[in-house]
């Protein structure tokens, strides 16, 4: 906040976001930018070239945590909604959101989404449109992304001794590892059935998988594991149905870590999109192979794209950082895909 402050903005706290709204003549339609405030924690800081919280500039680059994920989207945010605030004669009413939680539930932007279909704004507006200052390298537009079902898988058992494995059952350890394998060829089959779509084919990944045992002759009681499950258009809660119905097949109970995150999807066609070939003629415009925020934006309707500055392989990184020039060229460009919207 000290920082808006200084920039002579008025953001208000919306739960643990915080948003900007700047008033546009026309109060019939809205642009909304999207940044989150929060960034994937350092393992080892030491094994860091630079310090990962000093933001140093180096050789054209600022390194640090989150530079890429997302501050320098977060920054070029903030250097929009000052330049915007300085005119009288904006075509439409923005927002500048900064939420929280987005590398795990989404539910900052969630709340916002809420928020502003609770204070009735949504009905006000013919249209919104919204970026999500995410890095995109400021060449690419992400017009959609999969959603996603964090779940965790669990199956207890009474054990037993080792030696008579026969009279362990079901064996947690056993059944959890036959589910495994069981997504893994459930997931092989997406890839040849969702080939020819949009989006890259769904996909399930187990990340973790944890049983213990007081003793080396004693069998585990319990064992849990935790999968990632990436869904696509018209394929979302199918997706985690069918997975739900193989783990239920082998006893084994499943809940969600955080509530799903949506799929997001905006037409190729959408007055957003041909804004920003207006602006960048060389744009390419394809999905996000991972998962974001879009998709809660995605459904009250609203169009939006991922844009920004930083490259996503920097994202999460040891000695992650985003170049300067991206950073620094992005308030223009956000300014003029938001004027170049308002002309539709």
């Amino acid at each position: 906040m000290r920082q808006f402050e200084q920039l002579d903005l008025r953001p208000e706290w919306q739960g643990s976001n915080v948003v900007l709204k700047l008033a546009g003549m026309d109060k019939g339609q809205a642009f909304v930018f999207n940044s989150h405030t929060d960034v994937v924690g350092v393992d080892n800081p030491g094994s860091w070239k630079n310090n990962p919280f000093s933001g140093t500039i180096e050789d054209g680059r600022v390194h640090g945590r989150g530079a890429a994920d997302m501050k320098g989207g977060l920054w070029a945010s903030m250097m929009t909604a000052y330049q915007l605030s300085k005119r009288t004669d904006l075509p439409h009413d923005a927002y500048f959101t900064y939420v929280t939680e987005e590398e795990t539930s989404g539910a900052g932007t969630k709340s916002f989404v809420d928020w502003l279909q609770n204070q009735q704004e949504r009905a006000g507006y013919g249209e919104i449109a919204a970026i999500f200052t995410e890095p995109t390298g400021l060449t690419t537009a992400h017009h959609g992304h999969r959603g996603n079902f964090f779940i965790q898988a669990e199956i207890k058992d009474q054990g037993g001794h080792s030696s008579r494995p026969d009279l362990v059952h079901p064996h947690a350890i056993v059944q959890m590892n036959q589910l495994i394998a069981e997504l893994g060829g459930l997931s092989a089959t997406w890839q040849s059935e969702f080939a020819e779509g949009e989006f890259m084919p769904p996909t399930i990944t187990p990340t973790a998988i944890s049983a213990s045992s007081t003793s080396p002759n004693k069998v585990a009681r319990v064992c849990t594991a935790v999968f990632d499950l990436r869904t696509v258009p018209n394929f979302h809660s199918e997706a985690y149905e069918i997975v739900a119905q193989r783990a239920k097949a082998l006893g084994i109970e499943m809940s969600l870590v955080c509530p799903a995150a949506s799929v997001g999807y905006t037409s190729r066609g959408a007055n957003i999109v041909k804004a920003m070939q207006e602006v960048i003629s060389d744009l390419r415009v394809e999905p996000f192979d991972a998962a974001a925020d879009l998709g809660f934006m995605s459904e009250i309707g609203a169009e939006g794209v991922i844009f920004g500055p930083g490259e996503m392989e920097q994202a999460h990184i040891t000695d992650e950082w985003a170049p300067l020039d991206q950073v620094l060229k992005a308030p223009d460009l956000y300014t003029q895909i938001y004027d170049a919207w308002a002309k539709f």
